[in-house]
């Protein structure tokens, strides 16, 4: 450990005192900020607030822009259904005309 009994050195010492002021700097610096942001916050949570709103509004713009597309989707959907469905048999048609033979055989005598 140290002798705390022998003088001071002069370059500890000059060390110390650079950073001294170095601290004080940086207390007066963030004083005068603190001051500026205290003094700009009810601007700058207005401005938040605007830009909050103007992103809310474009968000239920695109959602009303969306919502007609969504509606018609599944109309269309229905009606290609059934323009396929008029076009083209579905699987079970092959396996149709079977299963009313065998009806018709059980009704027999």
């Amino acid at each position: 450990m140290g002798d705390y009994n022998m003088p001071p050195n002069p370059k500890h010492s000059a060390i110390v005192e650079r950073l001294r002021q170095r601290i004080e700097l940086c207390r007066r610096h963030h004083a005068v900020c603190q001051v500026r942001y205290e003094q700009n916050q009810p601007q700058r949570i207005e401005q938040e607030r605007r830009d909050k709103l103007v992103l809310h509004q474009k968000y239920l713009e695109t959602r009303s822009k969306k919502t007609p597309k969504a509606k018609q989707q599944p109309e269309n959907n229905r009606a290609l259904k059934n323009c396929d469905s008029e076009l083209s048999p579905g699987p079970n048609a092959a396996s149709e005309p079977r299963n009313l033979t065998l009806i018709a055989v059980s009704l027999l005598p």
